[in-house]
């Protein structure tokens, strides 16, 4: 069968899968993600947006997304069979099965081996990194080395069944990380030394490179897969949850960098219709460490857990409202899931012990004397995993570096608790120090001083209280001049300095909005005379005001529909100057096609002038007055014509009904010249040729008879007569005329 990919209306892609791989089980997905099959790229499509499979003999598809829709025919499904010919259509991507088998078709040939198919593979699971193993903790040391323990035990019994025992669990550890650590015998020295393996094997054998062991895509510490996670951005995944009336998605992933919300589809990813929401109106930022919120200057301002904001870091259960939309942030993470039976909460300043665990040593004179191999010849294999990478000095030192990472990882989150308990114990021991400075002072200060300080401190108080932050400073700096550690001064210098702040801040905003107001109201001003001149048709006005407006207020949501109004004015009035000249030309071409036959009739050339108006009043889609006008000047035309040859042809006729054919054949060739299409004269005209050649021809004949008699007058006559039987130029006309120029000589 074939599926052909389809977007816009063009073809994209196409793949072919045999029908016996289908029912075999195999699985087609469908998504955004490299590892898919069909591959959609749009970010309003999931990685693994649906799959196609085979079942109850037909194909079949199915919906993995809780986001975005799956359309068959038109109709919105989640599962269903397809059949020949049905659209499956996700956002602007189409695809079409073709080739699939009727109800009573059935496959012939299948292969008697499933070969692999690079097409039909599902999405890889790579298998989870056994990064705990690399660094056993105390107690998997203990049952790690009971069990090596007994398979020493039970390997010094000597037996070969054993030994084939050994070499099968090995074959069969396929895969396994530590496997290469018991191939041979000399893999680990007791001194520390490799052996003749190379760097790459012995990192291979512990799980830290190869393309299958170790550290995979998923573990993030490498790939070069773009959608592959990294350490720290596995740690922590942000999504957001969307409600209100304009939401685009309920669920939204956040994974690139920079994210922009808005109004314009073609600027940002989280597209909000609203009214209330400006072109680009907020930027989500995410990075390694953290993710944050930025407004971009918009109109309405970015609301983040109650508080209009200008730039604030997201949290887990944060809340934040652009319109009427309302964002609640959701942080995951992987790694603490997937770790949180193994990890423990820890207070501050808790001391962690760590047991070490001493392997018991073994006396090989028991093993021997209880029956086990022979130990003399090489040394014994040091039981202890944990210690046979400390002893080596490679491992030992990737070790160390695993380990750091992982204890970087399991106390990234400890360490902004740890920070705030050490400031608190130096701020306690600074406050102690503080308040000793405090008594000794106090206790040198004579009382007039006293005195001074409390009134100060009272009218600081006071000046605090009632608002006066500018005087309260004043009071404090004359206290803090004499003991700054009097009272709570240092205290309330901040609150005066904090209310100082919020009373610039709210000044700030004071005039900030006399300000937006002004401008508004300018912006109104101005609108009603863009209204005006809208109304009035007064463009370059109307564009004139359009800028200003703009100026003030770009966002403007007036100022596009009177945009469009005053477009389409112009626009009118375009296709109407282009109307009247397309009509001034067609009326034109009507003139210049008139004006031959109108001159010919003035020449008094009827009959071309006939010919000409004829032509012209058969065009189709001629203005009245000119059709008029033509049909005129045919009609008088042709009276006038008339008038010319009618004449003519009475006379002709009279020649032609005295026998005077010389002359009824010239009259009729007058006719002609006047009108060189009448059927009279040309048919009348050419039967009195014919008769007048036969005639000149039986005299011209009889002239040369008498002239090879000698009888030349006889012939001179017949000469003559054939001159004026015969028309003027004609064929014996002409041959007679040279004859009787014999005779004249």
């Amino acid at each position: 069968m074939k599926f052909e990919i389809f977007k816009d209306s063009g073809k994209i892609s196409e793949l072919e899968v045999p029908l016996y791989e289908m029912e075999s089980g195999a699985e087609i997905y469908v998504g955004r993600s490299d590892d898919c099959h069909i591959i959609l790229e749009d970010q309003q499509i999931s990685r693994h947006h649906a799959m196609l499979f085979w079942s109850n003999d037909c194909l079949n598809i199915k919906k993995l997304s809780d986001l975005g829709s799956i359309y068959i025919n038109g109709v919105e499904q989640k599962e269903v069979s397809i059949k020949q010919g049905d659209k499956v259509s996700i956002l602007d991507y189409v695809i079409l099965a073709s080739d699939l088998p009727t109800n009573g078709e059935r496959i012939q040939d299948s292969p008697l081996i499933d070969e692999p198919t690079a097409i039909m593979e599902g999405p890889i699971l790579e298998p989870e990194p056994i990064l705990e193993d690399n660094i056993p903790e105390p107690e998997e040391n203990e049952e790690a080395t009971e069990v090596f323990n007994e398979e020493i035990e039970a390997s010094d019994d000597g037996s070969e069944a054993d030994e084939g025992e050994f070499e099968e669990n090995e074959d069969s550890a396929g895969d396994d990380e530590f496997a290469g650590g018991f191939e041979e015998e000399n893999s680990f020295s007791t001194d520390g030394a490799n052996g003749d393996e190379s760097e790459d094997e012995f990192n291979e054998d512990l799980g830290f490179g190869g393309d299958d062991d170790g550290f995979s895509d998923d573990s993030g510490f490498g790939g070069d897969d773009e959608d592959s996670t990294q350490v720290y951005q596995s740690f922590a995944k942000y999504y957001l949850i969307i409600d209100g009336e304009y939401a685009p998605f309920d669920k939204y992933q956040i994974e690139d960098s920079e994210i922009y919300i808005g109004r314009d589809p073609e600027k940002c990813q989280i597209v909000l219709n609203d009214p209330e929401v400006s072109g680009r109106h907020a930027l989500i930022k995410k990075t390694l460490v953290n993710c944050t919120i930025e407004d971009l200057d918009s109109s309405n301002g970015t609301i983040f857990n109650g508080e209009r904001i200008n730039k604030s870091e997201l949290g887990n259960n944060d809340n934040f409202q652009i319109g009427s939309t309302i964002f609640t942030v959701k942080i995951s993470s992987d790694l603490i899931e997937s770790e949180k039976d193994m990890l423990m909460p820890v207070d501050d300043n808790q001391e962690v012990e760590v047991e070490e665990v001493v392997e018991e040593e073994v006396d090989y004179n028991e093993l021997d004397t209880a029956g086990g191999g022979d130990f003399s010849v090489e040394p014994s294999e040091e039981k202890s995993l944990f210690k046979r990478i400390w002893k080596d000095p490679k491992k030992r030192r990737i070790a160390i570096v695993v380990g750091l990472l992982l204890v970087i990882l399991l106390l990234s989150e400890e360490e902004s608790g740890k920070k705030p308990a050490s400031k608190a114990k130096a701020d306690k021991g600074k406050e102690t120090k503080v308040e000793e400075k405090k008594a000794e002072q106090k206790k040198e200060l004579p009382p007039e001083v006293i005195a001074k300080l409390e009134e100060n401190y009272a009218l600081a108080l006071a000046k605090y209280e009632g608002g006066e932050y500018y005087e309260a400073k004043e009071y404090l700096e004359i206290i803090r001049s004499i003991d700054p550690t009097y009272k709570d001064t240092e205290t309330l210098r901040k609150l005066v300095q904090q209310g100082h702040e919020e009373l610039l801040r709210l000044k700030a905003e004071e005039q900030a909005e006399k300000e937006r107001k002004k401008r508004q109201l300018k912006v109104k001003a101005l609108l009603e005379k863009t209204q005006e001149a809208v109304k009035n048709r007064e463009v370059q006005v109307a564009e004139s005001l359009f800028s200003q407006i703009l100026e003030l207020d770009p966002e403007n949501i007036d100022v596009p529909q009177l945009k469009l109004e005053i477009e389409a004015y112009q626009a009118n009035e375009k296709r109407k100057k282009e109307e009247e000249q397309r009509k001034k030309a067609l009326r034109k071409a009507m003139v210049d096609a008139l004006s031959p036959g109108k001159t010919l009739f003035l020449k008094e050339e009827w009959y071309k002038a006939v010919d000409r108006l004829s032509k012209f009043t058969q065009k189709p889609n001629i203005d009245e007055d000119l059709m008029k006008e033509a049909t005129d000047m045919l009609k008088q035309a042709k009276v006038n014509l008339s008038a010319q040859i009618n004449p003519l042809l009475g006379r002709a006729r009279s020649y032609r009904e005295g026998q005077d054919l010389k002359r009824a054949y010239e009259t009729y060739g007058e006719v002609l010249k006047y009108d060189p299409s009448n059927e009279e004269a040309l048919t009348e005209r050419e039967k009195i040729f014919d008769s007048l050649r036969t005639r000149s021809m039986k005299v011209y004949r009889e002239a040369l008879i008498s002239e090879s008699l000698s009888l030349f007058e006889e012939a001179r006559e017949k000469f003559e007569e054939v001159q004026q039987i015969s028309p003027v130029n004609s064929e014996y006309y002409n041959k007679a005329t040279e004859r009787l120029k014999n005779y004249l000589e």
